[in-house]
């Protein structure tokens, strides 16, 4: 009987030590604190945790908000990943007969990917013991985020489509001037009420292409580009000459991490909010040179923006 005892003592600490460590560690590294905000995810009623300050959610609930929620223990990966398709369970998870308690957080090395739409992005997660809690200000890169007052905040996720729109630039048409040193140039969006763009832009017609790219947080780029033609080099020297200390990589080879001088000189308004410049590369072949600035995101879609607004020089 003793070693039976023995046998099974061995077995339920093997069973709770894989309990644990399927979502990470047994190291407690914080804690989570009951909160008495409501978060109201998609129209469904959730309780909430204090996390260092922040209000966080069980990620594994989220499955009654819209969300598939899925682990891959291979991958290390816990997967949340909203549809507008996706079913709606319950309008509320808030229970007087249900007490919430404060959580340890274990260290763990399990990552949770975020997906709304077509865009997706690693946010922070903490395990408390076989769950896992978000923070609402991470799910909020894929969503409205509204606080109606200091305990409440409604959530409503907004399905992100990627998107390209072509800007302004040269045609087959246009005959260039012959006036040197080209150093900046405008371009300048407004939607109207059909859906068509009105357009004001000075010196765009140098560029053989110009895109404006967007949906996801990391994919904001605005590219354009020169071909290399005698005429043209005399036209855009000065415009060139800006752009060669923004420029952090060259055809694949990192020069510098800085973007200070970008961000003095190119300015990206996206209804009249500017967005930071995070790197600046330069890339190309056929006597063609292009450029892409890479700025932090927005997660509206093409639809939602109303004006777009490019100030270089």
């Amino acid at each position: 009987m003793k070693k039976r005892g023995v046998f099974v003592f061995l077995v339920c600490i093997f069973i709770c030590f894989n309990f644990f460590t399927a979502y990470g560690g047994t190291r407690v590294i914080g804690k989570a604190i009951p909160s008495d905000v409501v978060v109201e995810m998609n129209g469904v009623l959730m309780p909430s945790y204090a996390v260092n300050g922040e209000i966080g959610v069980i990620a594994e609930d989220l499955e009654l908000c819209g969300f598939t929620v899925e682990y891959n223990n291979d991958e290390r990966m816990l997967r949340l990943d909203y549809q507008k398709e996706n079913q709606i369970i319950t309008q509320s998870m808030l229970s007087d007969q249900i007490k919430l308690v404060t959580l340890n957080i274990y260290e763990t090395d399990v990552k949770v990917n975020l997906s709304c739409g077509e865009a997706e992005t690693e946010i922070s997660s903490y395990n408390v013991g076989g769950e896992t809690i978000v923070l609402v200000k991470d799910i909020g890169v894929f969503a409205d985020v509204v606080w109606s007052d200091e305990k409440r905040v409604s959530v409503v996720m907004i399905p992100i489509s990627n998107w390209t729109i072509d800007l302004p630039c040269r045609t087959f048409d246009d005959t260039l001037p012959l006036t040197e040193g080209v150093s900046h140039f405008t371009i300048s969006m407004k939607k109207q009420q059909d859906g068509t763009w009105y357009t004001e832009a000075e010196n765009e017609k140098y560029f053989e292409m110009c895109t404006l790219s967007g949906g996801t947080r990391r994919d904001l780029e605005l590219r354009f580009g020169f071909y290399y033609f005698e005429s043209l080099n005399v036209n855009i020297g000065g415009l060139q000459k800006m752009l060669g200390p923004m420029i952090n990589e060259r055809y694949q080879k990192l020069i510098h991490k800085d973007t200070t001088f970008a961000n003095e000189h190119m300015n990206l308004l996206i209804d009249g909010e500017k967005k930071n410049v995070i790197f600046v590369k330069e890339q190309g072949g056929n006597n063609h040179v292009d450029y892409v600035f890479r700025f932090e995101g927005t997660t509206k879609n093409l639809e939602d923006i109303e004006t777009i607004e490019i100030k270089f020089g």
